[in-house]
């Protein structure tokens, strides 16, 4: 029965609507994003030691602002840029991924029961794109994104014409809600003016790692928090 209706929706749609549409429902961040839904919140103090949680709160850097944006030159914790060319085959054309770039550095995450340290090694960052810009035929791209292509490889400029590119880049920032799905460790806290909850308890604090096997997941889209 799925066999026959996938077979419809191709004949129906075209092969092109088709994989947008698994795109869409089966890329890795779709299924991150069914994840976080139906992952219930907790709280930082309430927090079991090797219990995967998905914990709300506020983002907050470790000393400084760990990273800057590639084309918004945001400062920020972690950020995704992505990089599309338009390309044309017949009388159709489609949007092609032809740049990914994506960072994210430790940060804490608070909420109104405690903090918890996020040590965010390789997760699958979701975040909203809220910065976009273009570049075409009569609209060159701008020099500092000619240099960020360049870096990788790239170029905006075709044989003749300019390609079509649409750039998107989304951030995590300082005082942003975000969401942290991750296994919980109570370890002893490093920091040496940290305190204990009686005088004669060694300073305890929550850090956040990933659940491996499965991937760590963060991100700032409000219907996910």
């Amino acid at each position: 029965m799925e066999t026959v209706f996938i077979g419809a929706v191709v004949a129906a749609f075209g092969g092109a609507l088709f994989v947008t549409g698994w795109e869409f429902f089966f890329s890795t961040d779709a299924k991150a994003r069914r994840r976080l839904r139906k992952a219930a919140a907790g709280t930082i103090a309430e927090a079991h030691d090797g219990e995967v949680v998905k914990l709300v709160g506020t983002l907050h850097y470790v000393d400084r602002a760990p990273s800057i944006a590639p084309m918004s030159k945001r400062s920020c914790a972690a950020y995704e840029l992505q990089v599309e060319e338009k390309q044309s085959s017949g009388r159709s054309s489609s949007w092609v991924t032809v740049l990914s770039d994506k960072s994210c550095a430790a940060f804490w995450i608070e909420d109104a029961s405690g903090k918890a340290f996020v040590d965010a090694v390789a997760p699958r960052v979701v975040v909203t794109m809220d910065a976009h810009r273009k570049s075409g035929f009569l609209n060159d791209a701008p020099r500092e994104l000619e240099r960020l292509l360049a870096s990788h490889g790239l170029s905006s400029e075709g044989w003749v014409f300019n390609k079509t590119l649409r750039y998107s880049e989304g951030v995590l920032e300082e005082g942003e809600a975000v969401a942290v799905l991750g296994r919980c460790h109570w370890e002893l806290d490093p920091d040496p003016t940290a305190s204990g909850v009686g005088y004669r308890d060694r300073p305890q604090r929550l850090v956040i790692r990933a659940p491996e096997p499965a991937e760590m997941l963060v991100t700032d889209e409000v219907r996910l928090l």
